[in-house]
């Protein structure tokens, strides 16, 4: 409903705000308009309008492109089929390519008007943000809200601050004991030798609870404690709001 779309908007401002990306995949077709960029972008032509139609209904888009480059047959087709907003004519060589583009724009905005506007009221409070992202191209804006969600060791590596590289910093970590110094290098080798890229991505989240990598990384780096009064019985935990 629209009140969970409003509210969809106000979690992508914040995110967008927090420099935190949501993960969530998004459409740049759905981000511009979002945005009012759309017009200019995406469906700005019909060859553009079928590639952002491919990430919501390849099948159609692809029917639809066939159609385009095939040049018919239009006997049993109307202007009505592709947007029933439009005046019933046939469709000829010279319509075709236009009332594909109106389709493409019914299907993708047409019908989620009320929807669209209610997350670009959220998007939009309590600061609007749209004027400053609209100077963004599509893709950095993607990964922008998007982040980074196939994680290298070298990605995971450089998100961590590691005791080693600073004495204080071990100090404060507590592995400059005896019988400790080794644990963070362990931990390293783990995440460069055993770790696929769907456990670098699991372990992102466990750490920052980021599901994916902002696009210049994590501001405040993951911090590696030893907690003392434990033994090999008990699991390791995390504070995400520290990253410790």
């Amino acid at each position: 409903n629209e009140e969970d779309l409003d509210a969809l908007g106000k979690v992508l401002c914040k995110c967008i705000l927090d420099d935190h990306p949501v993960g969530l995949r998004l459409g740049g077709a759905a981000i511009e308009i979002m945005l009012g960029v759309h017009e200019r972008r995406s469906l700005r032509s019909v060859g553009s309008a079928l590639d952002a139609m491919e990430e919501y209904d390849c099948l159609l888009a692809k029917g639809w492109r066939s159609l385009l480059k095939g040049g018919g047959p239009f006997d049993t087709l109307r202007t009505t089929d592709f947007d029933p907003t439009l005046e019933d004519t046939d469709i000829t060589m010279e319509n075709v390519a236009s009332c594909i583009l109106s389709g493409v724009k019914y299907r993708i905005e047409g019908q989620r008007t009320s929807s669209w506007s209610a997350i670009h009221r959220g998007l939009s409070h309590p600061v609007n943000l749209c004027l400053q992202l609209s100077g963004f191209s599509t893709d950095q804006l993607m990964v922008m809200i998007h982040g980074k969600s196939e994680i290298s060791a070298d990605d995971l590596l450089k998100s961590i601050c590691w005791p080693g590289s600073d004495p204080q910093e071990a100090e404060e970590a507590g592995f400059h004991e005896a019988g400790m110094e080794k644990v963070p290098q362990y931990f390293r080798n783990v995440i460069e030798e055993s770790l696929d890229k769907e456990r670098r991505r699991q372990l992102l989240e466990w750490c920052a609870s980021l599901s994916a990598l902002p696009c210049d990384g994590i501001k405040q780096r993951i911090r590696l404690r030893l907690w003392k009064g434990t033994d090999e019985t008990q699991l390791p935990f995390v504070r995400t709001c520290t990253k410790e």
